[in-house]
């Protein structure tokens, strides 16, 4: 289960039904490659279609696809490293952290150290709870954001705005995320790539 992708994809066409041409294709981007998907089907019971991916390496159910049909998903870290999938009457699924990545528990099947490592045990190990920052909502209208600002955080990245205008500071977060597309190299490959 992914909470930042925006579509299911299946990459194991046995669990599917009803495979047919998508009414539209899906150009998928991920971090290792971008293609494009243009068959769809039916996972069990689950209401959208979802998009086959046969060359992909995992089953990735969308957070987003799962509450749009209906599911109620919860996450209590001091109980459990997982998402809980609330299905109908009282069955449930969990899916629990391994290695980062939330995955359907199976008995037995796939416990991994992180499943179990909750937020609860790591205040316990913690020696000064004061660390933790604090977020609060702002409507400073001043600076151009209002939302969420971290007050231990924001007021940095606030200081290295200032000298510079609108346009250069969104040049400057576009180079960035230009860096991280091409895997976040070091600013002097970038200089050589930019001067050939």
């Amino acid at each position: 289960m992914d909470s930042g992708c925006t579509n299911t994809t299946i990459c194991n066409g046995e669990l599917m039904h009803g495979l047919r041409h998508a009414e539209k294709e899906l150009d998928m981007h991920t971090n290792v490659g971008s293609r494009v998907l243009d068959e769809e089907g039916f996972l069990g019971r689950f209401s959208p279609p979802v998009y086959h991916d046969e060359d992909g390496i995992a089953n990735v159910l969308a957070t987003r696809e799962m509450i749009v049909a209906g599911y109620r998903i919860t996450m209590d870290t001091d109980a459990d490293n997982a998402f809980i999938v609330h299905c109908d009457g009282n069955r449930k699924m969990q899916f629990v952290n391994c290695k980062g990545v939330h995955v359907l528990e199976q008995l037995g099947a796939n416990v991994e150290p992180g499943a179990k490592e909750t937020s609860a045990i790591y205040r316990r190990q913690l020696s000064n709870l004061n660390n933790q920052p604090h977020f609060k909502l702002s409507s400073n209208k001043q600076n151009g954001y209002a939302g969420l600002e971290m007050t231990s955080k924001m007021a940095t990245v606030r200081k290295n705005k200032e000298g510079f205008t609108p346009r250069q500071v969104k040049a400057a977060m576009e180079a960035r995320s230009a860096m991280h597309i091409l895997n976040a190299p070091s600013i002097s490959p970038c200089t050589l790539f930019y001067l050939n």
